[in-house]
Parts: C-alpha cells; sequence; structure tokens
C-alpha cells in the first residue's frame, strides 16, 4: 500500500483552487503577503486563471481557502 504525501504549502508560482461558491476557481500565487490574516494567517496574492484576453484579475486571499494543486 503507498502513502499519500501531505499536499505540498504554497509558494510564489503554485497554482492553486479556491471555493467561488458555485464553482471552484484557478489561479497562481503571485505574492506572499506576510502574515496579515486573523490570527496571524497568512495572505497570498492570487491572479486568476483566464482563457480570454480580458484584464487580469487578482486578489488576496487566507492560505485556509486555498489548496495547491499540480
Amino acid at each position: 500500500m503507498v502513502a499519500k504525501s501531505a499536499p505540498k504549502k504554497p509558494r510564489v508560482g503554485a497554482h492553486v483552487e479556491f471555493d467561488m461558491g458555485a464553482y471552484i476557481g484557478r489561479g497562481v500565487i503571485i505574492e506572499d503577503r506576510g502574515l496579515l490574516g486573523r490570527d496571524g494567517e497568512r495572505i497570498w496574492r492570487v491572479q486568476v486563471d483566464q482563457k480570454s484576453n480580458a484584464e487580469v484579475i487578482a486578489f488576496e486571499i487566507p492560505q485556509s481557502s486555498i489548496t495547491r494543486v499540480r
């Protein structure tokens, strides 16, 4: 039996998923904002993946709200 390894911690350049209510959003971490969240939680700046040539969307999100993907 092969044990699954724990998900790697997020870092700048990592691809992540996050809950957007009706769907799961995907993006790339573009900045580590530091321990600015509630109770010292790390905050990341994430740029949303887009298919079109629309304006770039980026926002800040707490570490507990993202999951790193491959």
